[in-house]
């Protein structure tokens, strides 16, 4: 059908319209058009349905109008069709693709082999608001011809595909949470194994995003991939994926990661604005700030002193908490001190503070 949406505002001055779909600004085309501040369709279509508002405009401001809604009656029509063949992995999520459009929203069955598939098999199906049929953990019994069937009180109708099982591509050697000290260099690989006979194409990311460094190398024999990275930063820490991209005809490539943190860390920086207060013959209280952990988390502080600035650094306190940043330290009089800090974490020990 055709359909005309009035809109009608006052004020002074010229008034101009602007009708949004969803929340969306229109974009107007041949099918779709702005007569004056009405919205004209030309050949009403499911996708059409939704929310509509009309915005009006002139020099002093902008008035928006109570939202509509708009309902499309149609009968079903499917908008995409289950593959001619598709491959379901064992054990993993897969899709049987049934997408409808409709008005009101068809009602969908689905049938393997000619049985009825009970959608509400509890933790096995799960069926989308597109029509789609999502089989969960999937096993050898979920092979086998499928129809999706979709009705409203417009009409019905249905579609079919095959789909097979196999044994999807595993990772037999996955990555594991590892960490290493800058500036050292780094290699971690994964291996994959595949039952089938289709493609799989290899690649690593880092935070789902592909790496491209200059520092990393890739290389890749047959099913098993290395990644090598060269004076590595604290900011290389991150979760790396070891991607396999499986290609499953009449789909294209489906991805599978194995991933892993991997951490660059070092010790930490040394304690900065180290300094005394409250000194008094016997006893001199010392504070600091801590400097950063370096990727590796601060177990303690520890506190140095030498006398007279001749004797060897000495411990003046071990094992202070993280959570102290100042000590009061015991004195013997007529002597010259000298204090440092350091910081510990499980890389090792910090440079040394400011004196």
């Amino acid at each position: 059908d055709n359909l005309v949406v009035p809109c009608e505002a006052t004020g002074t001055g010229t008034i101009s319209y602007v009708w949004q779909h969803n929340g969306k600004n229109i974009q107007y085309d041949a099918r779709i058009k702005l007569s004056g501040g009405n919205l004209t369709f030309t050949g009403i279509i499911p996708a059409d349905a939704g929310k509509y508002t009309c915005l009006a405009s002139n020099l002093y401001g902008t008035s928006i109008s109570r939202e509509a809604t708009l309902q499309v009656l149609a009968a079903p029509v499917f908008t995409e069709k289950p593959y001619t063949q598709t491959t379901l992995f064992r054990g993993q999520t897969s899709t049987i693709r049934c997408t409808v459009t409709g008005g009101p929203r068809p009602v969908m069955t689905y049938t393997r082999n000619g049985g009825f598939v009970d959608t509400l098999l509890y933790n096995k199906y799960t069926v989308l608001l597109n029509g789609n049929l999502i089989i969960h953990n999937v096993d050898d019994n979920d092979a086998g011809t499928y129809m999706c069937t979709a009705r409203n009180r417009y009409g019905s109708s249905n579609v079919s595909g095959i789909a097979i099982v196999v044994s999807a591509t595993v990772f037999s050697k996955p990555l594991v949470k590892t960490s290493v000290r800058r500036p050292q260099n780094f290699s971690i690989s994964c291996a994959v194994t595949k039952a089938v006979n289709y493609n799989v194409a290899l690649y690593w990311q880092r935070n789902n995003v592909n790496i491209t460094t200059s520092r990393a190398t890739i290389t890749t024999s047959g099913l098993t991939t290395t990644l090598t990275y060269v004076n590595t930063t604290l900011t290389d820490t991150g979760t790396f994926s070891c991607v396999a991209a499986t290609f499953v005809p009449f789909v294209g490539y489906v991805p599978q990661s194995s991933s892993a943190l991997l951490t660059v860390n070092d010790a930490p920086d040394p304690p900065f604005s180290f300094t005394y207060s409250q000194l008094i013959s016997s006893a001199v209280v010392l504070s600091w700030l801590p400097g950063s952990p370096n990727n590796s988390p601060l177990l303690r502080f520890t506190i140095l002193y030498r006398v007279n600035s001749v004797d060897a650094w000495r411990i003046a306190q071990d094992y202070i908490p993280v959570s102290t940043t100042f000590r009061r330290v015991t004195l013997s009089p007529f002597n010259t001190y000298r204090f440092k800090v350091v910081a510990v974490n499980a890389v090792g020990t910090s440079k040394d503070s400011a004196h």
